[in-house]
């Protein structure tokens, strides 16, 4: 089940969860709405929010760079089609393509968007040390010895800490 929060980028906190029109808090100063799923597999995605960072960027890229060939192919684009076997035709053709793709990337960009502010808001609301541990296991991929040694704990004392934030972040999506 997905839960649309509206969360405060300035202060770093959640406003309420939303029920109903969105239009009247999309207008908001420094105010983002989020899709929280409850059935999220919290470890699974921090393990992968350093690559959907990386991906997000690539998206970017590939999406500007399809905006400025679609600006190039329409302002090529002059006349009526009469078929679509003429240049003009296949012009259309390929520009019917190009927004499809750009429609996908844009998409793409919005769930990578969202699944990233998700993780940001998730680790926001552990303590420091919680949180350190977190980052190193999942999001740097060491091993617990390697935790271990840079939190200047016990092996066992850091997947303890881990285990209490995972449950956190799950109450918290809840």
């Amino acid at each position: 089940m997905k839960k649309t929060k509206l969360y405060n980028i300035k202060e770093r906190r959640i406003l309420g969860t939303i029920n109903g029109h969105l239009e009247q808090f999309v207008k908001l100063d420094n105010c983002i709405v989020v899709e929280f799923n409850s059935e999220m597999d919290i470890k699974a995605t921090l393990k992968n929010y350093y690559y959907m960072k990386q991906k997000r960027k690539e998206t970017i890229k590939r999406l500007e760079f399809e905006l400025n060939q679609r600006t190039a192919l329409r302002a090529a684009n002059s006349g009526i089609p009469h078929m679509m076997g003429d240049p003009v035709g296949r012009k259309v053709e390929l520009l019917l393509q190009q927004d499809a793709l750009i429609n996908k990337l844009k998409a793409d960009k919005w769930r990578l968007e969202n699944d990233i502010l998700v993780c940001e808001i998730l680790l926001d609301r552990l303590m420091p040390e919680e949180r350190q541990i977190i980052h190193y296991y999942y999001i740097q991929g060491k091993c617990w010895r390697e935790v271990a040694e840079i939190m200047h704990c016990s092996r066992r004392g850091c997947i303890r800490k881990r285990k209490r934030a995972i449950e956190k972040m799950k109450e918290f999506v809840n």
